[in-house]
């Protein structure tokens, strides 16, 4: 098994993709950096390095499922699968191998972006607030989500044969992941109370405050952030945009590691009875 993680390390550090998505998710906390720093200047708007830590998660699903969608899709049809079961190892030994570099490949990516954003982000506006054991919880939260983002398309990867349908579910996934965070978020942070316009007798418009329909509450509610904890793409937004006043990184943790052994379970269990061509 060792063996097999050296060569797939070895394949990822002369991946073209890989590396496009590391520059890409540096050069995107960049920008950002210097975009809120020129907007800190000219609008006399506060920023702090806290606020920009996260900016990038949001899309971290889309680049781990493009970098190992193509990374893994070629390993059916160059016949990579077969030559390895041929030459002794076991589709465990496969599995766990190429689900190593995988969780490393997504990594290397979350520490990137975090790179990126504290290289531009320091010099401009200076340290992070917030404590230390702090920064630590929420940073694990990250690099467990973007794990279980990568146990996901692993599994996915090994599963389908096709290298165009392994990268075309991988993307779709990744994108239906996305919507349903926003989806989810924009439920739970919508208010209990809006503002609402009332003509009264007098003919004179006051505002009132109303009940708003929308506002999640009970049992309903409980569903939904539960749902919003469970998925990557949710425990990603959390990280940049607090809801509920206070994020449950231990919950996210949690959910986050089942996320990835659930995921992995399951594309270990249909991996293992795959009828491998």
């Amino acid at each position: 098994m060792s063996n097999l993680f050296r060569a797939g390390m070895l394949r990822l550090k002369k991946n073209r993709m890989f590396w496009m998505c590391m520059f890409a998710v540096a050069a995107y906390d960049a920008f950002a950096c210097v975009l809120r720093y020129k907007e800190m200047r000219q609008y006399d708007m506060v920023y702090r390095l806290d606020d920009l830590l996260y900016l990038y998660v949001v899309p971290l699903g889309i680049l781990i499922a493009t970098v190992l969608g193509m990374f893994w899709g070629t390993e059916y049809s160059e016949g990579t699968v077969r030559n390895k079961i041929i030459s002794g190892k076991s589709r465990t030994q496969i599995y766990l191998s190429g689900w190593l570099v995988s969780m490393l490949a997504a990594v290397f990516i979350y520490l990137m972006g975090l790179l990126g954003t504290c290289a531009f982000g320091i010099p401009l506006f200076g340290f992070a607030k917030s404590s230390i054991l702090q920064l630590v919880c929420m940073e694990s939260a990250g690099i467990l989500a973007s794990m279980a983002y990568a146990s996901i398309f692993y599994a996915i990867a090994m599963v389908c044969q096709s290298k165009a349908h392994t990268v075309l579910i991988c993307e779709l996934l990744a994108f239906i992941l996305l919507f349903a965070g926003i989806f989810l978020m924009q439920k739970l942070s919508a208010p209990a109370m809006i503002d609402a316009a009332e003509l009264s007798v007098s003919g004179e418009v006051r505002i009132v405050q109303e009940v708003n329909p929308g506002y999640l509450s009970g049992m309903k509610r409980e569903v939904y952030a539960f749902f919003f904890d469970l998925l990557p793409s949710g425990q990603t937004m959390q990280l940049m945009e607090d809801i509920n006043g206070e994020v449950n990184v231990v919950r996210m943790i949690a959910l986050a590691v089942i996320d990835s052994i659930a995921s992995s379970a399951v594309g270990m269990y249909l991996f293992c009875r795959r009828d491998i061509k």
